[in-house]
């Protein structure tokens, strides 16, 4: 399951955020700027398909990011953190 938010309200400097659910784990991806839309991308077009999306496309107030849903066992986080390297 995907999603646009997932922080408490209470949280201080709280920034827009997506939220990917797969199984019993959850990643909260925090963004830049606001989330304008989201969409998943599937291997198959078909809704009557088995859906199992490889990637989400999301597009920003003033960027677009494209997150790779297919590498298992890797966050978010360290894929921006071995790009920086």
């Amino acid at each position: 399951m995907i999603l646009s938010g997932g922080l408490s309200y209470d949280t201080v400097g709280r920034r827009p955020c997506l939220t990917v659910m797969h199984g019993k784990s959850t990643a909260v991806l925090e963004m830049d700027y606001p989330i304008v839309d989201f969409l998943t991308l599937c291997e198959t077009p078909y809704p009557n398909d088995f859906q199992e999306p490889y990637a989400v496309v999301v597009l920003l107030e003033k960027d677009l990011v494209v997150i790779d849903l297919a590498q298992n066992g890797e966050t978010a986080q360290g894929r921006e953190e071995a790009r920086a390297l």
